[in-house]
């Protein structure tokens, strides 16, 4: 089984980004707008700084109490929205209340760069995008890396959130893939799973997949992150698909630092282009 290398895939595009800031003169900014604490917020939120410092994005972190009202932030992101100096606006999901779409759909869909509104996620479903969300850049960056290809597989996705599965599902579907979508309301997941040449888990539910849900061969994309014990955990139950699994993406090192740096390209798109 091999393990896939996200931090040398990641590298690549961020010199990339680099390169372009620098030749084009950019002065591009990354405003993250974060609710309450938690540990795995903090490493994000670290994550995201350290990969704006490498390339050359101004990084504000707009840090907010648990305890704020929605009014609050709306005023803060409208604030953003006309600032000129301000070039992509992201709010790290999930908000502890149940408010996350419509505060979303406060920022501009022009500084959207994570593809959360529902104008630009519109777009991106029409295949028309102002960005692609991260997430699913991030895995087909990771697939194209590792030379597999997509169109006519039958791929699984586990987890249809707005974050990830979603759009995960209907980018893999773009580009010609047999999309099977699994959520808390599929009855017998074991019969989806071991149906797909290519499996993506993006549940947040460490170990929920495990090697008697696979078949032999499976390239398996592992998108969910729990903290557990102290440490980062993925979806996978790295121990039973060993001899199952032909590729697997870790956690951490695997999905995570691509999507950051994809994130980073769209935040170079913002600051390129006149939408």
């Amino acid at each position: 089984m091999k393990s896939v290398n996200g931090k040398k895939i990641a590298q690549k595009i961020k010199k990339e980004v680099k390169i372009k800031i620098k030749k084009l003169k950019l002065l591009p900014s990354l405003h993250v707008i974060s609710v309450g604490e938690n540990k795995i917020l903090k490493i994000f939120l670290s994550q995201k700084e350290k990969a704006c410092q490498e390339v050359g994005i101004n990084f504000y972190p707009q840090q907010l109490e648990e305890t704020v009202k929605a009014k609050k932030v709306i005023e803060l992101i409208r604030s953003l929205n006309f600032d000129p100096k301000v070039t992509g606006i992201l709010i790290q999901l999930p908000l502890p209340s149940r408010s996350d779409l419509v505060l979303c759909d406060q920022i501009s869909p022009k500084k959207d760069v994570d593809c959360l509104t529902s104008s630009s996620f519109g777009r991106f479903v029409s295949g028309i995008p102002l960005f692609v969300p991260p997430t699913a850049q991030a895995i087909t960056q990771l697939l194209k890396a590792e030379k597999i290809k997509v169109k006519g597989k039958k791929i699984t996705v586990v987890g249809a959130g707005r974050i990830a599965g979603l759009p995960i599902s209907i980018s893999l579907l773009q580009q010609g893939a047999t999309i099977t979508v699994c959520h808390e309301f599929t009855k017998n997941l074991k019969e989806h799973t071991k149906k797909a040449d290519i499996l993506v888990s993006a549940t947040g539910q460490p170990g929920i997949i495990k090697g008697s849900m696979v078949k032999k061969g499976v390239v398996i994309i592992d998108v969910g992150t729990s903290w557990v014990k102290g440490k980062l955990t993925g979806d996978v139950d790295i121990q039973s698909i060993e001899s199952k699994a032909s590729l697997v993406t870790p956690v951490p090192g695997g999905v995570g630092p691509v999507m950051v740096a994809c994130l980073l390209r769209n935040v170079l798109r913002a600051a390129q282009v006149e939408f």
